[in-house]
């Protein structure tokens, strides 16, 4: 019997965050993308955050960034008091265009969260570009990180 493994992901984008967490962690319900080697369009988002800081965790009060686990319609309330919503975002494009998605904001940081799946376990490469910043997290483990202050390009980060 071939058993799937799914992997929840989590992003942020603005400064591009990608957090990958275990399917344990993530019994939100939210439809599971293949690993296939298209692009990932379909996404919960969370955001803007500001300053737009890849260091800063603007999740902590909520668990942290290497914990998150969404449902969209969740409820994140900000260290300015703002109150933000997942919510649920099908990009109809390889592109996920922030500003469509989240508003006309500049210097800011998004989180966008998906579930991947896959067939087997093992090593996979993805691939990411991102207007400025981008870090990415495995099973609650940073593995990438680029503070870079950069204009976008489809897959300039490994």
């Amino acid at each position: 019997m071939n058993k799937r493994n799914r992997i929840a992901t989590g992003i942020w984008l603005g400064l591009w965050w990608l957090t990958m967490l275990p399917v344990a962690q993530a019994q939100n319900g939210f439809p599971s993308q293949p690993l296939d080697g298209t692009y990932l369009r379909e996404w919960l988002l969370l955001g803007p955050f500001f300053p737009g800081d890849l260091a800063q965790d603007f999740l902590a009060a909520a668990g942290g960034e290497a914990q998150v686990d969404p449902q969209a319609g969740d409820r994140v309330v900000t260290a300015r008091g703002d109150t933000l919503v997942w919510k649920h975002y099908q990009s109809p494009e390889n592109v996920v265009d922030l500003l469509n998605a989240v508003g006309q904001v500049q210097h800011a940081a998004v989180y966008a969260f998906c579930i991947l799946d896959s067939d087997s376990a093992g090593e996979y490469q993805m691939l990411l570009g991102s207007d400025d910043g981008a870090a990415v997290w495995i099973n609650g483990k940073r593995v990438h990180y680029n503070p870079a202050d950069r204009s976008l390009f489809l897959d300039q980060d490994r």
